[in-house]
C-alpha cells in the first residue's frame, strides 16, 4: 500500500476511504480493502486496485459490512458430503443470505457468472438440508468488488459492495425473480 493511501492528511484517497467506511458501516481497520475500493471508485481498474488484497481480508470486510446492515453473520460455514463452504451466512428476522465473496481482478463473462451463481445456489440448497438450517428462505448471492451494477443471474443476485446497503434495504423475500431456498 502506498503512503498516500494510509496517511491522514485529507487527500482524495483518504477522504474516499473514510466516506466508504461510513457508507458501508465498517471500521477503518480494513485499510487494504478500503484503499482498493476507493481506487475502483476513482476509476482505476479492479485488477490494479486489488493487487495485494487477500481473499480473507475481503471476506472479513464483507462480513462486517453485512453485519453493519443488521444481519447476524457466520463466516466460513463448512458443509459435508460433499465438502463445501459458504463464505458468509447472514440472517435477519425475515430472511437469510448465503454469500460468496468475490474480489475478482476483472469483470467476468456471462458463462462464468452463471456457473458461479448456480454453484452458490447448489451450496445453499445443500446447507438447507442441515438440521440447524433456519426455516426462513435463504437467498444465495455473490458479493463483488467490481462495480458492474447489481444484476440477477439465474435467480442469484450479483451485488457490488458499493450497492450492498441499498440492496439489503430493498431486497424482498417475496420477489419471484430471486431464488429464495
Amino acid at each position: 500500500m502506498t503512503e498516500r493511501s494510509t496517511r491522514s492528511d485529507g487527500g482524495p484517497l483518504t477522504r474516499e476511504m473514510l466516506r466508504l467506511s461510513e457508507e458501508l458501516g465498517v471500521d477503518q481497520s480494513h485499510l487494504a480493502v478500503l484503499a482498493a475500493l476507493a481506487r475502483v471508485k476513482a476509476g482505476h481498474d479492479a485488477e490494479s486496485a486489488s493487487r495485494g488484497l487477500t481473499w480473507s481480508e475481503f471476506e472479513e470486510f464483507c462480513a462486517q459490512a453485512v453485519s453493519a446492515a443488521g444481519y447476524a453473520v457466520q463466516k466460513n460455514v463448512m458443509l459435508r458430503k460433499p465438502r463445501r463452504q459458504l463464505d458468509l451466512l447472514a440472517e435477519s428476522p425475515t430472511m437469510g443470505l448465503s454469500i460468496d465473496c468475490k474480489h475478482w481482478k476483472r469483470s467476468v463473462g456471462t458463462a462464468t457468472l452463471e456457473r458461479l451463481a448456480l454453484a452458490q445456489a447448489e451450496r445453499t440448497m445443500h446447507f438447507k438440508t442441515r438440521l440447524d438450517a433456519p426455516k426462513k428462505g435463504i437467498l444465495p448471492m455473490l458479493l463483488t468488488m467490481v462495480d458492474n451494477g447489481t444484476r440477477v443471474v439465474k435467480g442469484v443476485p450479483v451485488v457490488p459492495l458499493f450497492a450492498l446497503r441499498d440492496f439489503l434495504a430493498n431486497v424482498n423475500p417475496f420477489d419471484e425473480a430471486l431464488l429464495f431456498i
